[in-house]
């Protein structure tokens, strides 16, 4: 056995590795190794476990590797290799775990692959794999994951007999059809991803058989029809329930048990209706609740402070009304709120925003981290939303965990913008715009240093634009157009880069950027 892998100073190509044919086990992942697989690499014919993942590597896959009758495992994933999938593969009749993830390799994937008795490992995600996915005979299957491919046609009924599935992730394809849900026996279950294709159909009750589900996600999908309440009400495994961008419609699932494990909750981009569940109070887990542009009629949920845990809250484009300042110590932890283009009424009153102590934390955390779940099955899951930047909604695919943003736009929010607001030194946006708010800009803004983006546009906001907003290093993108502001434009740092459209619309307002000189 020879294991070198996480081994950067390995670099190269591969030269005499096929002198050593008792060799077992090669495992070179992680290293620096490139060109060709060298033709002596497929004299090893005693190989069990053959690993060059996360290299450099690239050329066709030879038919010579039919000479390893023995492999068990196969790992060339994380490399540069092209060509039609590696035929080959499908002699090897011992093989359990293969993996060739992250390559170039295109066109069809092999019906006979699906044949081999004891595959129970199956990653051909993000490569450029076409055509339908055959039947499966292949019943030892636990993982399947042919994401991020350019496969169509319908799922393959097959699909839903495999008794011993614990992940599958079609995610990212062009696959059409009902899947037929009253079709399966998955009793392990826990990993179950086919967003952003072409699905369609209703989502049956038996979808909650899958007893040991911790991941769904079936968004960016035209699935119609209600969402089973018995994912909510009888699940007491489930983290992640993704549904955003589809068609369902009726209300929002009203029974959320009160064992539940719900961590996320996205169902943005439906048609559903009604008012908020007070049950979600029972979902004492919940980090991210996502129930943005739908037709949901009540008033502000203050109620949803009682969860310790809320990190995003976005309920953007419903019907909300009658703004309720939520008590002390509330929302905590929450990082993103976003309930623009709603009807909310009334003043921005200091004491709703006191308790958000997380806006006002700098973690320092080195690193990108993001909100994302592991389940027991290996899945993993990042969460997203979309926010509106530069009056454009643009979907955040991944939401890092130091990022903060406060979204009342299209509004009827009134009165001042509270002092406090520039306590939240974490913020990375903060749009105000489209609302009836008075007064002046406050100057605490300007300790907001992080801040990427403001808007304030279309309010009715008075005197000069505060010079201490030329503090502002990251910030980005700027909108205080369409106000009653006066004097000149502030001169220094981004200010010089901003162009007419963040400040026109002021008829008193001067500066170089309006082609009115100051002293005019």
């Amino acid at each position: 056995m020879i294991d070198l892998g996480d081994n950067p100073d390995l670099r190269g190509c591969l030269h005499s590795i096929g002198q050593m044919k008792s060799l077992y086990a090669l495992g070179l992942s992680s290293c620096q190794f490139s060109g060709e697989i060298p033709p002596s690499l497929w004299n090893l014919t005693q190989l069990v476990s053959l690993d060059l993942s996360y290299n450099n590597f690239s050329g066709q896959i030879s038919s010579s590797l039919s000479n390893l009758q023995n492999l068990i495992a196969l790992d060339f994933s994380s490399n540069n290799f092209s060509g039609q999938f590696p035929y080959s593969i499908s002699d090897l009749r011992h093989l359990e775990d293969l993996d060739l993830s992250n390559n170039g390799f295109h066109g069809k994937i092999p019906s006979s692959l699906f044949t081999l008795p004891s595959l129970s490992y199956l990653i051909l995600s993000s490569n450029q794999f076409t055509g339908h996915i055959g039947e499966i005979s292949a019943y030892s299957l636990e993982q399947l994951d042919v994401s991020n491919n350019k496969l169509h046609g319908p799922i393959p009924r097959s699909i839903f007999h495999l008794q011993n599935l614990e992940l599958l992730n079609f995610s990212h394809n062009c696959f059409t059809e009902n899947v037929l849900w009253h079709h399966f026996s998955w009793k392990y279950m826990c990993f179950l991803d086919l967003s952003s294709n072409s699905l369609q159909g209703e989502l049956l009750l038996s979808i909650c058989n899958a007893s040991m589900l911790e991941i769904l996600n079936l968004s960016h999908n035209n699935f119609t029809g209600t969402i089973p309440h018995c994912l909510v009400s009888s699940n007491r495994v489930l983290s992640v329930v993704d549904l955003q961008n589809n068609s369902f419609s009726s209300i929002v699932p009203e029974s959320f048990d009160v064992w539940n494990n719900l961590r996320t909750l996205n169902l943005n981009g439906n048609f559903l209706e009604g008012s908020l569940p007070r049950s979600l109070v029972n979902c004492t887990r919940l980090r991210v609740l996502d129930l943005g542009n739908n037709n949901i009629e009540d008033v502000f949920p203050h109620w949803l402070d009682t969860l310790e845990e809320l990190q995003v809250l976005v309920l953007r484009g419903n019907k909300l009304h009658s703004f309720i300042p939520s008590r002390n110590h509330a929302f905590a932890m929450l990082r993103v709120l976003d309930v623009s283009s709603n009807n909310l009424k009334g003043p921005l009153l200091a004491s709703f925003f006191k308790s958000f102590e997380a806006m006002r934390r700098l973690d320092g955390k080195t690193g990108l981290q993001y909100l994302n779940y592991n389940n027991s099955g290996d899945g993993f899951y990042e969460d997203s939303i979309g926010l509106t930047l530069k009056g454009s909604e643009i979907q955040l695919q991944k939401i890092l965990t130091v990022f903060t943003s406060i979204d009342l736009s299209n509004n009827m929010c009134e009165g001042e913008i509270p002092q406090i607001i520039g306590e939240f030194h974490a913020l990375k946006g903060l749009n105000f715009s489209h609302n009836g708010l008075t007064g002046a800009i406050p100057i605490s803004i300007g300790n907001l240093r992080y801040l990427e983006w403001l808007d304030l546009s279309s309010n009715n906001f008075t005197g000069r634009i505060p010079t201490e907003l030329t503090n502002l290093n990251f910030l980005a993108v700027l909108s205080l157009s369409k106000n009653q502001l006066e004097g000149c434009i502030p001169r220094g740092q981004q200010f010089e880069t901003f162009s007419s459209d963040s400040f026109k619309g002021n008829k008193d307002l001067r500066g170089f950027q309006l082609m009115i000189p100051c002293n005019a």
